[in-house]
């Protein structure tokens, strides 16, 4: 059997062609999206920060599992992770979004985590069993992936919010001005 080793060389280049390919197509992509998009509603409110709040405490979780050796934890933060966005979509009537949410929630940290993996020469002919593996960029891969997942709930969550009237009548029928803004 031949092996096959994963140079810097490698890396750079698998790397340098995978950084155009995505941004081949970001700029393919771009305008159609932009014409075939429906038209954004004149006020958003963005609720990422909840997501993020979530994440918080599923990292939480299994740090302290990490550190206690308790896998209930560990298990218990992973599983928040995994739902967490799509719950947040639900709860805010975005259910179209969840299973994406689901999806880039477990696909990323274990396809991140595989290529770890192989740039860290854990995967040879015989399995993941390699005694010169480098773990370390399997857990970096593992936790772009679950960086990735994050990312992509934080920037699709975004509702629509119902435009206030600036002038509207009080109960003895005086005005009642509103003021509002947006930074």
């Amino acid at each position: 059997m031949k092996r096959v080793f994963i140079t810097d060389d490698f890396c750079t280049r698998v790397g340098a062609a995978s950084l155009c390919l995505v941004l081949l197509g970001v700029l393919a992509t771009g305008p159609a999206l932009a014409e075939d998009a429906p038209p954004r509603p004149a006020q958003e409110r963005w609720y990422g920060w909840q997501i993020l709040v979530g994440d918080g405490v599923a990292a939480g979780l299994v740090t302290a599992g990490v550190i206690t050796h308790e896998r209930t934890l560990s298990w218990g933060g992973t599983l928040a992770y995994i739902v967490n966005g799509a719950a947040w979509h639900v709860i805010h009537d975005a259910p179209e979004r969840s299973p994406y949410s689901l999806g880039a929630r477990i696909v990323s940290p274990l396809l991140f985590g595989y290529l770890g993996l192989q740039v860290g020469g854990c995967i040879n002919d015989e399995g993941v069993d390699n005694p010169g593996c480098t773990e370390g960029w399997a857990v970096g891969g593992l936790i772009s992936g679950t960086a990735v997942g994050m990312a992509y709930d934080v920037v699709q969550s975004f509702e629509p919010v119902e435009a206030r009237p600036l002038v509207t009548l009080g109960a003895a029928g005086t005005p009642v001005f509103g003021v509002g803004g947006r930074f």
